[in-house]
C-alpha cells in the first residue's frame, strides 16, 4: 500500500485527522544499516530529537546512530545559531540519552541523505 492508498482509506472510513497527518519518517530509518534496532536505541533517538525540538524549535532534527557515533542533523539555520557552548551543553544531554556512550557530531541536514552519509562515514 502507497501512502496515498493509506490516506484514501483512513478517508473513506472517516477518519479525516488520521488521513491528512503529514507523513513522518520511521524512526528504525535514523539507525544505520547493519546495527542491530534496539527499543533502547529507538527510545533514545525519540529522547534527542524531542529535547532537540524543545529547546530549539528546528525547522528540521534527525539523530542518526551510526557504529561511530550519533549524529545530530539540523537545518542550517539552526546550527548556525548553536554556539560552541550551546553545541557542548547539547551534547552532553545527548549522550546522557545514550548513557553516554558514543561521540556527539552536528552537521547540517540535507534531505534524502541518510544513505548517501552512511556510505561515507
Amino acid at each position: 500500500m502507497s501512502k496515498a492508498d493509506v490516506r484514501a482509506m483512513a478517508a473513506a472510513h472517516g477518519l479525516h485527522d488520521l488521513a491528512e497527518l503529514p507523513s513522518a519518517p520511521c524512526l528504525s530509518s535514523r539507525i544505520e544499516t547493519a546495527l542491530r534496532i534496539e527499543p533502547q536505541i529507538l527510545r533514545a533517538v525519540d529522547r534527542v530529537e524531542t529535547l532537540i525540538r524543545g529547546e530549539l524549535s528546528p525547522d528540521t532534527v534527525r539523530c542518526r546512530v551510526r557504529q561511530t557515533a550519533v549524529v545530530v542533523e539540523l537545518d542550517e539555520t539552526t546550527l548556525s545559531r548553536l554556539s560552541d557552548a550551546d553545541r557542548v551543553e547539547l551534547a552532553r544531554k545527548i549522550a546522557d540519552a545514550f548513557d553516554g556512550q558514543p561521540p556527539i557530531h552536528f552537521q547540517a541536514y540535507v534531505r534524502g541523505s541518510a544513505f548517501l552519509r552512511e556510505q561515507s562515514a
